[in-house]
């Protein structure tokens, strides 16, 4: 991704832009310079196939982390090498969500 992104949408535009059922993030007001780490919107779908926005943590700790926090960033992967390395490959197979995205910088 990037080292800052903006979302200017509100939740309401949100749910109706990715049509989705109900938001589990009600207190997300659009903000135009997000860093990592920030709590973000995310959009996935549920294992009973319900379309939802929920909250995030901009980074990635790894399935196998004991803490929530690593040595080095992991918000950032490239995706030539993200299927190979052991911090990104088991997310990158089953994990996947949705980030919407205004701008990037």
């Amino acid at each position: 991704m990037c080292g800052r992104f903006a979302l200017d949408l509100s939740m309401d535009a949100l749910i109706l832009e990715f049509l989705a059922s109900s938001t589990r993030f009600p207190e997300w007001v659009p903000r135009w310079n997000i860093a990592p780490t920030s709590t973000i919107p995310i959009v996935v779908t549920t294992s009973d196939g319900e379309r939802i926005i929920g909250p995030a943590h901009w980074s990635l700790i790894p399935s196998w982390s004991p803490q929530l926090t690593l040595t080095y960033p992991t918000f950032n992967a490239r995706s030539e090498t993200a299927a190979e390395k052991p911090t990104f490959r088991d997310a990158l197979k089953s994990t996947r969500c949705l980030i919407p995205v205004s701008g990037y910088y």
